[in-house]
């Protein structure tokens, strides 16, 4: 292919194929070539999403390189495809209602394992019935045709696929280092291992590459930054730095890294999530998204002003990756997302601080009425954290355990209440649901009579009316 952007590739990866995902509309595949092939090919998978915006991502490829599966919206909501390669078009995985996200193909290529509404299912590659196997939403990756690892808190477990919940405990997160926990793993041969994301604060130059052993459960840190890594059957850790796709020598046998890292692929999709689009066979098929952002750029947000005419004026000079964000009744405090944990400011004196130093994911702040409280989810768990008048915060109070996990959204008028967004086991989907704000609170769902999925529901200021979102021919709509 004479020099072409891949040129690296056939000297790190002798039998590494590159697949390219196509900005929007198309995701990118090679045929496979003879085993120690000196050339590198690649050629484009068409997606057909015509939803605006919308891209292909959450990518898993089969351990034999035969099978691409990726999330895609067409205009009728987000949707599971599986391209089989050598074919001209993806299906759809039939069976998987609505949503199913970040999937992986056992290594028989016969199931596919996937999240839905905090749940982790599996269900036949050809489609079908679903069976559950997991509870909470944690971070999965195959393992065998009957097992996956998961990512629950900060432990890993190996958690049986056949719906009997078992599971065991296979490391924990030990490290003498300033590291606040880890995310997305994936395995390493013969169950060494795992590798995983470290987190050391937020944002992505923050992240580094850990190895975990499973004989002892000893995480060693890999001196470079970098996020989503996954070992190549070439002896080659893959990982994103920035938006650079990079390859670093590994030895498995002492599971330390053995040479200098190699630059792969320029331009890799990363989202604000920590997620970086790629992904690679045993048999050394790579599959990605190009990125449209330059060196691991993710969506930093300044917060604004908005008046009713629609002019903006800068809130803040910080930035960050925010999500929701609220401002307290007494308007001394805004509290904010941003990288899964929550940051409150104080206007009195200019100063964000993170209300805890929690290593749960946190998010969904709602003020009390008096600002006196801050309700929020920490890891599935309902809670409040109350501030005194001179800004100093109190103990978290936990309020309902993460057996159910809520996310509060509004109060009732008479701040007897929490309204939110729950995970309810009949019948098990989301459902608009209330919490006492008492002590121990217990968990009511909000009928309405038609059994439909609605979720984040917000009291108008006089009680009287409830805001809801439910989906309307594959989007979000907002009804009262």
């Amino acid at each position: 292919m004479g020099a072409s952007p891949f040129s690296p590739i056939p000297r790190i990866f002798p039998s590494l194929f590159v697949f390219l995902v196509v900005p929007l509309l198309a995701v990118a595949c090679a045929p496979t070539t003879p085993q120690g092939s000196e050339g590198e090919q690649a050629s484009i998978i068409p997606v057909d999403s015509n939803w605006p915006g919308a891209r292909p991502w959450q990518i898993d490829i089969s351990d034999d390189g035969q099978y691409v599966v990726y999330q895609a919206n067409r205009g009728d909501g987000w949707k599971l495809f599986v391209h089989p390669m050598g074919e001209r078009e993806a299906r759809e995985v039939s069976g998987l209602g609505d949503t199913p996200y970040f999937a992986h193909i056992s290594p028989n290529n016969e199931w596919l394992f996937f999240g839905k509404k905090a749940w982790m299912w599996k269900a036949p590659l050809g489609g079908g019935d679903m069976t559950k196997i997991w509870g909470g939403n944690p971070w999965i990756v195959a393992e065998t045709d009957t097992t996956m690892i998961a990512r629950f808190g900060n432990t890993l477990r190996r958690v049986k696929t056949d719906g009997s919940f078992d599971y065991e405990e296979v490391a924990g997160f030990e490290t003498s280092s300033d590291a606040t926990g880890y995310h997305r793993p994936a395995l390493l041969p013969d169950g060494r291992g795992a590798l995983v994301s470290v987190g050391f604060g937020t944002g992505l130059e923050n992240r580094k590459i850990g190895v975990i052993s499973f004989s002892d459960g000893q995480l060693t840190i890999i001196p470079e930054h970098g996020i989503n890594p996954r070992y190549s059957e070439s002896g080659h850790i893959l990982y994103t730095q920035g938006s650079t796709l990079k390859a670093i020598p590994f030895d498995l046998e002492s599971l330390q890294v053995s040479g200098e890292p190699a630059t792969i692929v320029e331009g890799v999709h990363v989202l604000s999530n920590l997620a970086s689009e790629f992904d690679i066979s045993k048999t050394g098929v790579l599959v990605y998204v190009p990125g449209p952002y330059q060196a691991g750029q993710t969506l930093p947000r300044h917060l604004v002003w908005v008046d009713r005419e629609g002019n903006e004026t800068l809130f803040d000079a910080m930035e960050k990756a925010f999500g929701v964000v609220r401002i307290s009744p007494n308007r001394v405090y805004v509290a904010a997302e941003a990288g899964a944990k929550l940051y409150v400011l104080s206007r009195r004196s200019g100063i964000w601080n993170r209300i805890a130093a929690s290593s749960a994911n946190e998010g969904a702040p709602v003020w009390a009425h008096d600002s006196r409280s801050l309700f929020y989810s920490r890891g599935g768990a309902l809670g409040r954290h109350p501030v005194d008048s001179d800004g100093e915060w109190a103990e978290w109070q936990e309020i309902l355990p993460a057996e159910n996990p809520f996310w509060p959204t509004s109060l009732s008028e008479d701040g007897s209440q929490i309204l939110g967004t729950a995970i309810v086991q009949s019948p098990e989907q989301w459902q608009m649901a209330t919490a006492s704000t008492a002590s121990s609170g217990e968990l009511g769902p909000i009928r309405t009579g038609d059994g439909r999925t609605r979720r984040n529901p917000i009291v108008s200021p006089d009680g009287r009316w409830l805001a809801f979102v439910e989906k309307e021919g594959g989007l979000d709509r907002v009804f009262l």
